[in-house]
């Protein structure tokens, strides 16, 4: 087991085109690096540092990826029974994990 950290602090009073260059370099380096060699080794990024790519391909790459590593149908089985309102959900849940749902995709009723 290794851990490797990568902290790029976003300034949270400073300008939005600092934040943006933070964020950017964010995505282009980091996290495509860690995509790229990650894959050869198995590796984890932590859920707070991956992005949802902007490439629908890079997205279901990532998907799928996450499908491995994770019980992702169970997961939102358990969105589904306890957080039926998204309150606990965020863009980046609901991109890459999908639909809150009943195992199979079924609905109740």
């Amino acid at each position: 087991f290794s851990w490797v950290g990568v902290i790029m602090y976003l300034p949270p009073d400073g300008p939005p085109a600092v934040r943006r260059e933070i964020t950017d370099a964010f995505r282009e380096k980091y996290a495509a690096l860690h995509t790229r060699l990650g894959r050869g080794v198995d590796a984890a990024a932590h859920w707070a540092k991956l992005e949802v790519p902007e490439d629908p391909a890079e997205a279901a790459a990532l998907r799928r990826e996450l499908a491995k590593k994770f019980p992702v149908d169970a997961v939102n089985y358990m969105r589904y029974l306890f957080d039926r309102n998204g309150v606990l959900s965020n863009r980046w849940v609901n991109e890459l994990f999908g639909k809150a749902a009943l195992p199979g995709g079924g609905e109740d009723g």
